[in-house]
Order: structure tokens, then C-alpha cells, then sequence
């Protein structure tokens, strides 16, 4: 009786540690999901979640005019991608506007230097930034530098790295 109980206690043990194991890091990955690495940022408050922008989405929220991605795609081709980006304008606004696309860092924290303009348009009126920069295949863009300027007597000038929805990848 004692080798039979032995026996069903070391089977149990065998089974049911790696089932805690396995059950413990979904828990920790579902945490982590919901709540971020810990829940709090270094300074012990709760981290507030980064904002993403993908298609359809303003890029800078702060701004009288709406700034609305268009188009956000990778063409895999190569060893060298093209991220496609291209923003409409319209200028609510009482002076003339101008939005730029600026440098891109990817997800590996490099940067690539390009990005396109809409050039000053009018108030009441409407345009398009579109840029492309080539990427390393395999590369991911992670934020893309957005300046805005109202042009008035003093411009106002509204510069933020805005953080990407994940893009899709087309081709490859």
C-alpha cells in the first residue's frame, strides 16, 4: 500500500507542477496585458497608456485642424521595405496651416530620415501629407515625428513623436 501511494504521489506531482507552472505565467502574461509591466509607472503612480495611432485615427488630438491618417502600409520587397504613409488636412482654422511627416524610429530604436509636407494650405481648405521611407525588411516603424504650424502673426508650432498602430505588411 505504502509503493502505491508513493507511486500516485510522485504521477501527481509530475502532473500537477507543470499545470501550476503553466497556469501562473498565463496569469502573469494576462497582468501584464491588462495592467502593463507592474501596473505603475517609476514614479509609483498607475501608467497611463500610450496612445496608437493607425488609420482613421487624428494624429495630433491637441490641434484645431484634424490631421487624419489615410494610409499606413509596408510593401515587403527585398532587403529594403517602403513604409507608406499619407495623412489628410483640413484647415478649421482662422490662419494657414501646415502639417509635416518627419523622421520615423523603428521598433529596434533606429531612425530613418525622411517624410512629406502639405505645404501651407488655407483656412477652409483642404490637403494631404504623404511620405515614404525606406525601411530594413524585416523592420517594424514604431513613431513617426508629426510637426504642425499654424502660420499667424507668431506661429504655433505643435511637434510630438506619435506612437503606430501595428501596419500591415503587404507583399513579400
Amino acid at each position: 500500500m505504502k509503493r502505491r501511494t508513493l507511486v500516485r504521489l510522485l504521477i501527481g506531482l509530475g502532473i500537477g507542477i507543470p499545470i501550476l507552472v503553466e497556469g501562473l505565467t498565463f496569469l502573469g502574461l494576462i497582468e501584464r496585458r491588462l495592467f502593463g509591466e507592474d501596473g505603475r509607472s517609476d514614479d509609483g503612480m498607475t501608467a497611463t497608456p500610450t496612445r496608437r495611432v493607425g488609420v482613421g485615427d487624428e494624429l495630433l488630438p491637441g490641434t484645431p485642424q484634424p490631421e487624419t491618417v489615410r494610409e499606413l502600409l509596408i510593401i515587403a520587397a527585398g532587403d529594403t521595405w517602403q513604409f507608406t504613409m499619407s495623412v489628410a488636412v483640413e484647415n478649421t482654422g482662422e490662419v494657414p496651416y501646415e502639417l509635416r511627416l518627419g523622421e520615423v524610429t523603428l521598433s529596434d530604436g533606429t531612425t530613418v530620415q525622411g517624410g512629406g509636407s502639405t505645404g501651407q494650405i488655407p483656412s477652409g481648405e483642404q490637403g494631404t501629407a504623404a511620405a515614404q521611407w525606406s525601411i530594413p525588411s524585416g523592420s517594424t516603424p514604431r513613431t513617426v515625428e508629426v510637426i504642425g504650424t499654424a502660420y499667424g502673426e507668431s506661429p504655433t508650432v505643435t511637434e510630438e513623436d506619435v506612437t503606430l498602430s501595428k501596419v500591415p505588411v503587404q507583399g513579400g
